[in-house]
């Protein structure tokens, strides 16, 4: 339990890093778009800098929700990796009936 503990800190952690970073340029790219258009009314520069401030908001579950599929895709592939080095024993469908009768044994 306390791996996965660690290991989803530091995930988060990631994430806000690279997000706050990355909503830094976002943000300084909006404004100097937005000054090299020039005059806009108010609602064309409200509109604007929402939009921005709803990408900002999800930057970092979007981040966060990237390093949960990378890492289960690595695990997936080790699994498999060790499966056909044949380390790990193939896992055991449940799905399949073993008796075609239900009351056989």
């Amino acid at each position: 339990m306390k791996i996965e503990i660690l290991t989803a800190g530091n995930q988060l952690v990631s994430a806000a890093l690279n997000g706050v970073c990355q909503g830094m340029i976002v943000a300084a790219l909006v404004g100097i778009g937005l000054r090299l258009i020039g005059r806009t009314n108010a609602a064309t520069r409200h509109a604007v800098w929402f939009a921005t401030l709803l990408l900002l908001v999800f930057i970092i579950p979007a981040h966060c929700l990237r390093d949960q599929i990378i890492s289960d895709a690595q695990d997936r592939g080790a699994g498999l990796a060790r499966l056909k080095a044949g380390i790990l024993p193939p896992p055991r469908n449940s799905h399949t009936r073993r008796n075609a009768s239900p009351g056989a044994e």
